[in-house]
C-alpha cells in the first residue's frame, strides 16, 4: 500500500505540471485523456474527479497501464480539497514553503 500525503487541486493541466510534486494526487474536474496523461508523466499516485464526472473506459484502461487508481466523489473541488487537507493531507505549496503561514 502506498501512502499519498499531499495533493493537488487544478482543472490547468499546465499548472499540474508546472507546480507537482511526485507521490501527489491530483484533484481535477476535468475527464480527458490528458488527464491521465499528465498525471503519468507527473509522476502522482493517482486522480480524482470532483463533481461527479466518472471517466469512460478508455481513460480507465489509459489508467490502469500506468498503475494510476482513478476516484469519483460528488463533492465540488473547494470541498474535496477541504476534507483532504482536513484529513490530513498537505498542499504542495506548502510543501515547497510557497503557501500561507500557519498550518
Amino acid at each position: 500500500m502506498t501512502e499519498v500525503t499531499h495533493a493537488q487541486g487544478s482543472d490547468l493541466m499546465s499548472d499540474a505540471l508546472a507546480f507537482s510534486q511526485p507521490g501527489a494526487l491530483l484533484v481535477t474536474g476535468l475527464v480527458n485523456s490528458q488527464i491521465i496523461r499528465t498525471a503519468d508523466l507527473a509522476g502522482m499516485l493517482g486522480v480524482v474527479f470532483v463533481r461527479g464526472k466518472r471517466p469512460g473506459q478508455a481513460m480507465i484502461q489509459m489508467a490502469g497501464e500506468a498503475g494510476l487508481p482513478l476516484l469519483s466523489t460528488r463533492r465540488g473541488m473547494f470541498d474535496a480539497c477541504g476534507a483532504l487537507c482536513q484529513g490530513g493531507m498537505t498542499h504542495l505549496t506548502r510543501l515547497r514553503g510557497n503557501g500561507p503561514p500557519g498550518r
